[in-house]
C-alpha cells in the first residue's frame, strides 16, 4: 500500500507568491534605476510648509522634469533649470536694498513658470524691458503653484506689503483661482484654506500641514513608497497615456472643464461660496495695495 503524499498547505503558496512578488519588484527597481531613472533624474524641487500661505519652496537649484505634449507630436520629457532664491520663490535673489521702481508679481503655476527655463520667466522678461529706461528697476516673482486669490492676499500681506512696491501685478489665470479659495473644493491639503472670524468681524485664514484624515504613519509610508522608481515609472506611463487620451477626447472642443461651473447660473452652493471668497480676497488685495 503506497503512502499518501502530504498535502501542501495554502499558506505555502501564499508565502511563495509573496516572495516571488518581492523578488520581481526588486529586479524591476534595479533595472529601472540602471536605465530609465538615469535618463529621467528625480530632481523635483522641494516644498516646505508655510502656515500663512500654505507652501513655499526650499531654496536651491534644481532641474524640474516636465512632460511636454505638443500638437501632432509624441509627448516627451524635458528638464528645465528651476532656481529658488533664499526667500523661497522662483527666480534670482531679491536685491538688498530693493531696486527702484520695485515691481511685485503674484500668480500661480502659470507665472511661476514650471515648464520654462529660469531666463524665460515672465517677471524676468518684464525686468529686462523696464531696465531699458529704468536701469535700477527690479521685478520680483512671488508666484506659487496651486495658489488662488486667498493665497495671493496672504502672500501680499506676509511678504510684499512692507516692501512698498511701486507696482503690484496680480495675474490670475484659470478658474481654479476661485476654487483654491474654498476649503470644500481645494484638493491639495497644504494649500487648503481654513477660515475663522476675527474679533472685528473680518475673516481670517490659516493653513494646516497635515490633512486631518491622514495619520503621520500613513504619510511616512507614502513618502517611502514614492521613493521607489518602479512607482514613479508606473505613474509616468499613466500620465503619458492620460495626456494622449485627453488630447483625443478634447479634439472636438466639446469637453467642459469642471471649474467652469463657477460661471454657471444658478450657482452650485460650493462654487458660489468659492466665487464669493475669491472676490472678497481680491478686493482686500486691491484696497490694501492701493492705499
Amino acid at each position: 500500500m503506497s503512502e499518501a503524499k502530504p498535502k501542501t498547505r495554502w499558506w505555502f503558496y501564499l508565502v511563495l507568491f509573496g516572495l516571488t512578488a518581492v523578488v520581481c519588484l526588486l529586479v524591476a527597481e534595479v533595472a529601472i534605476r540602471l536605465t530609465w531613472a538615469r535618463e529621467y533624474p528625480r530632481r523635483e524641487p522641494f516644498y516646505q510648509f508655510h502656515p500663512e500661505i500654505g507652501l513655499i519652496h526650499r531654496p536651491g537649484a534644481y532641474h524640474l522634469p516636465f512632460l511636454r505634449c505638443l500638437a501632432d507630436k509624441p509627448c516627451e520629457q524635458i528638464t528645465v533649470p528651476f532656481t529658488i532664491n533664499q526667500q523661497g520663490f522662483r527666480g534670482p535673489e531679491f536685491r538688498n536694498p530693493a531696486g527702484r521702481p520695485l515691481v511685485a508679481v503674484i500668480g500661480d503655476s502659470q507665472i511661476e513658470g514650471q515648464p520654462v527655463d529660469d531666463d524665460k520667466l515672465l517677471p524676468v522678461h518684464l525686468e529686462k524691458l523696464l531696465r531699458a529706461n529704468l536701469p535700477d528697476a527690479e521685478v520680483r516673482n512671488y508666484s506659487i503653484t496651486s495658489a488662488g486669490f486667498v493665497h495671493y492676499y496672504a502672500t501680499w500681506h506676509k511678504f510684499i506689503a512692507a516692501q512698498r512696491p511701486a507696482v503690484l501685478v496680480v495675474l490670475p489665470i484659470g478658474v481654479n483661482d476661485f476654487r483654491n479659495c474654498s476649503n470644500k473644493l481645494e484638493t491639495f491639503p497644504p494649500m487648503r484654506p481654513y477660515y475663522s472670524v476675527a474679533p472685528d468681524g473680518t475673516r481670517e485664514v490659516h493653513f494646516e500641514q497635515l490633512a486631518t484624515n491622514y495619520s503621520r504613519l500613513h504619510l511616512f509610508l507614502s513618502r517611502q513608497w514614492d521613493k521607489l522608481e518602479v512607482v514613479r515609472f508606473l505613474r509616468w506611463t499613466a500620465t503619458v497615456r492620460q495626456v494622449e487620451e485627453h488630447a483625443i477626447k478634447t479634439e472636438g472642443g466639446d469637453e467642459v472643464i469642471g471649474d467652469i461651473r463657477i460661471y454657471e447660473e444658478p450657482y452650485e452652493p460650493d462654487y458660489a461660496e468659492a466665487a464669493a471668497l475669491g472676490q472678497e480676497y481680491l478686493q482686500r488685495l486691491i484696497r490694501e495695495a492701493t492705499t
